[in-house]
């Protein structure tokens, strides 16, 4: 039936068309070749049928993929393009990256960063993320509320602080370090969400697990899951920033 329930397309086409066939009579229903002229009939007014209403799921943010997922990108404002760091050079206490394994890095001839480009699914979180940031009313509670939509099922949360002095921070928390996109995504600002004219630094911790159920990060005057004190907690590091020379605290959160 074409009632714009059938399954994705197939290389056998896309619509149902039994219910038609079913309504050849015996006298003719016995016949291959004029059952095979009904089909190559019907079948293609079917198929442009599905079509027409199933246009809109190839351009559905959940569901695009490929080029049009990049179409969706066009109208949302992001490209699947992404910078990410150069960690391959001679580093010393890095495994892999160490004697007679790494090159060393030539000030002012070697790149430090690349360029990428995303996978669907991380792109499609980056497209999320700008779409979230368009309908963030600008407090911390609809920012976090937003990363934990964003962040869903990965492990990975984010603290918001405001410091009070037009800059704020991220620190981001989970049950591993991330892997490079999405460490890219956090650090470089594309996942942001923060009133315009706001400084914004990122903060990674360094020991994982952190947060609940892993390590606290270190704060002053607060001791929970999140957060703790001398000799409880890990230093989160300052990896990415727009402060434009300001100087934030060393770790930012909220419980």
């Amino acid at each position: 039936m074409i009632d714009g329930t059938e399954p994705p397309p197939d290389r056998n086409g896309i619509a149902d068309i039994t219910n038609y066939l079913d309504d050849v009579t015996s006298e003719h229903n016995q016949k291959p070749k004029f059952v095979t002229m009904l089909i190559a009939l019907l079948q293609p007014f079917g198929d442009d049928t599905w079509m027409e209403t199933h246009f809109y799921l190839y351009y559905d943010l959940d569901l695009a993929v490929g080029k049009n997922l990049d179409a969706v990108g066009e109208w949302v404002g992001r490209t699947r393009f992404l910078t990410v760091p150069i960690a391959g050079y001679f580093s010393w206490d890095t495994e892999g990256l160490g004697w007679d394994q790494a090159p060393w890095y030539r000030p002012g001839i070697d790149p430090t960063t690349g360029m990428v480009t995303l996978p669907d699914e991380p792109y499609r979180n980056l497209l999320r993320a700008v779409i979230l940031a368009n309908h963030w009313d600008g407090t911390i509670p609809s920012a976090e509320a937003a990363y934990n939509q964003l962040f869903g099922g990965t492990g990975f949360r984010v603290c918001v602080q405001d410091f009070g002095n037009l800059t704020m921070g991220l620190l981001l928390l989970g049950p591993h370090p991330p892997d490079v996109i999405t460490n890219a995504l956090f650090t470089t600002g594309e996942l942001d969400l923060k009133p315009a004219g706001i400084g914004i630094g990122h903060y990674v911790p360094s020991v994982w697990p952190a947060g609940p159920g892993g390590t606290p990060v270190f704060a002053f005057d607060v001791v929970n899951s999140t957060l703790a004190g001398w000799d409880m907690a890990a230093w989160a590091e300052l990896e990415g920033t727009d402060l434009d020379g300001s100087t934030p605290p060393r770790v930012a959160a909220t419980p």
